[in-house]
């Protein structure tokens, strides 16, 4: 094949990351952009597609330039990105609306609704006790009814920005299969929209698109978008999958008992399952389709977990900010080492790292908390605490991985993101797991998922388990502790019973916020 590289995209929250791969999975160039949150209120944050769509095609231009590529050697263009949120478009592809994705809160009312009256069918249907679709066309069809009537097709940005770039309109509007879920809105299990929700919620199911593979081609770059890339027309654009079954295809943990921990800004403990089951025990598990046909993903995940770690250090460490000569990292290091020498348990201080309420199980008043500290502790039992917190949150979520599925052995975890840095971490959530942690040699999990698909698509890989294992390689093995594993059960017990305990409490705090909200309005 002529064609050799492939391009991909990742539409983050907080960025847009491009990167382009030879047929070897070599990573050849990549380029960020910050994406820019526009805060339209109180808990109104968005996202313009159209901003997506600049940042987008600025930093495929960018990476072909940093590559030194050929255009006409690109095989495909293939994305990758968030996986909650809706837009909508008009029959010419048009935005109504910006894009609302779970950091815009507006909607909590139409959450808080359906989830009293139909958890239990969204659940059972679509696999999620957390659906971060359906709310929100709610909210637009109740607070903004001119846009919903003027909406032809929601549909993620990612869906957004693939379609500008083909030209599309909105009878061939498509949503990629594996975030499908994460709508509230599908029967998973048959991969279609679900008529019994869509009615049950009064969402008219004609303003949902078609649902595809991860791997079809939806269209090719038109000349327009094509000239602004600095790419060839006609080259093909693929659906792609959203971030998790991407961090699972680009770690090489695509088989079933593999469990990927994502330690970024939403933290997230995803495993490789082999069939689609609502978990309706814990009520805990989001479960969807895996980008590769017949594995499913089990998860959950933690809601900005990830910047309590940034909010601990600019809170909290400004004194040694100015002591030490490296900013961030050196200050992260310095946390690690200091809390390296607290045994486990943090001398019996728990953390509840939800900062932003609960998603998995979803418990939307939850706030973050430290129990059990005294004048002897210091700063780093505080730091531990937060690292372990995040541990306990895992293995609860384990828990129910395995009673879900208790077939499936689930006996190592790959760790990705920022957050796999820290051999502390690692080591400590080996220990509380009761499994080994496994650091991969490369970072560019989700982009290089992406790229496979791509690259399966048009045809460069047969095999994309197979590619993913030739692609991935091991750095860093952490081995659990028995002794400390047994420890840190009696920690991760309290922790699930501090939540129903503080239950009340929380519920109480919650009117109090609107209270005040209320009497400054």
């Amino acid at each position: 094949m002529s064609c050799k590289y492939i391009i991909a995209t990742d539409l983050g929250s907080q960025s847009i990351k491009t990167a382009i791969y030879d047929i070897e999975g070599r990573l050849l160039g990549s380029t960020t952009k910050a994406t820019i949150i526009r805060k339209l209120g109180p808990g109104a944050l968005v996202y313009s597609g159209d901003d997506f769509y600049s940042g987008t095609v600025e930093n495929i231009r960018n990476v072909v330039e940093i590559s030194g590529i050929e255009p006409k050697d690109i095989a495909s263009l293939v994305f990758t990105g968030m996986g909650g949120g809706i837009i909508g478009v008009d029959e010419n592809w048009n935005p109504t609306m910006e894009y609302t994705n779970p950091l815009d809160s507006r909607d909590q009312p139409y959450f808080i609704e359906i989830m009293s009256e139909h958890s239990d069918l969204i659940r059972q249907k679509s696999g999620t006790g957390s659906p971060m679709g359906a709310n929100k066309i709610l909210w637009v069809k109740n607070e903004h009814p001119d846009i919903y009537k003027s909406t032809k097709k929601f549909m993620m940005v990612t869906q957004y920005i693939q379609g500008k770039l083909i030209g599309s309109i909105h009878k061939e509007a498509f949503w990629e299969k594996t975030s499908v879920p994460l709508s509230g809105l599908t029967d998973a299990a048959n991969n279609i929209w679900s008529e019994d929700i869509c009615k049950s919620l009064s969402i008219d199911i004609d303003k949902l698109p078609r649902i595809i593979p991860s791997t079809e081609i939806i269209g090719s770059l038109k000349k327009e978008p094509a000239r602004v890339c600095g790419l060839m027309e006609g080259i093909p654009v693929i659906a792609g999958a959203y971030d998790k079954p991407c961090d699972l295809l680009g770690s090489g943990s695509n088989v079933v008992g593999n469990i990927v921990d994502n330690a970024a800004t939403y933290p997230a403990l995803t495993a490789c399952v082999d069939r689609f089951k609502a978990d309706m025990k814990y009520k805990t598990l989001e479960c969807s389709p895996s980008a590769i046909q017949g594995k499913w993903i089990a998860m959950t995940y933690i809601v900005g977990g990830g910047l309590t770690h940034r909010w601990f250090r600019d809170e909290f460490c400004s004194i040694d900010n100015d002591k030490l000569n490296n900013v961030k990292d050196t200050i992260y290091r310095d946390l690690d080492k200091k809390a390296s020498l607290i045994p486990p348990g943090s001398e019996g201080i728990l953390f509840i790292p939800h900062l932003s309420g609960r998603a998995t199980p979803s418990d939307p008043e939850v706030r973050g908390a430290w129990a059990g500290f005294t004048w002897t502790h210091k700063r780093e039992h505080f730091y531990r605490s937060i690292l372990e917190a995040i541990a306990y949150d895992h293995a609860c979520s384990l828990d129910a991985i395995k009673e879900n599925y208790p077939h499936i052995s689930f006996k190592q975890v790959i760790v990705i993101g920022g957050g796999a840095e820290s051999s502390l971490w690692n080591q400590i959530k080996a220990n509380v797991l009761g499994l080994k942690y496994l650091k991969l040699a490369r970072e560019d999990t989700t982009t290089l998922g992406a790229a496979i698909i791509g690259g399966k698509a048009v045809g460069i890989f047969d095999d994309m388990k197979e590619t993913s294992d030739k692609f991935v390689n091991i750095e860093d093995v952490k081995h659990p502790s028995i002794d400390r594993h047994n420890i840190y059960r009696s920690y991760v017990n309290s922790y699930k019973k501090i939540f129903k305990d503080l239950k009340p409490v929380y519920e109480r705090l919650s009117d109090l916020r609107k209270q005040i909200y209320d009497a400054i309005i």
